[in-house]
């Protein structure tokens, strides 16, 4: 069976190539990311797994949190689109 780590990674995954953003909120969202901590994880194999992935850290105006970790896509892999279609 497949680690929730793994299982994770691939939804990111995904979300990441149909959107081509995913913020690390996002991550920690998912019902199985129990830390921040599994979130980053799951970001940084984001960013091993597609070749051409920036983070970006924005300051937002209000909340608890002031910033935010999102994970770009520069371009959708020529492979990645062909699976899509």
């Amino acid at each position: 069976m497949e680690n929730i780590n793994s299982i994770a990674t691939r939804i990111a995954a995904a979300i990441l190539l149909k959107e081509r953003t995913i913020s690390v909120a996002e991550i920690r969202a998912l019902p199985f990311i129990e830390t921040d901590e599994q979130a980053m994880l799951v970001a940084t194999n984001l960013t091993q797994l597609f070749e051409d992935v920036e983070i970006q850290q924005f300051k937002r105006s209000s909340g608890v949190s002031n910033w935010v970790n999102i994970l770009r896509l520069k371009k959708v892999p020529s492979t990645h689109l062909a699976a899509s279609k």
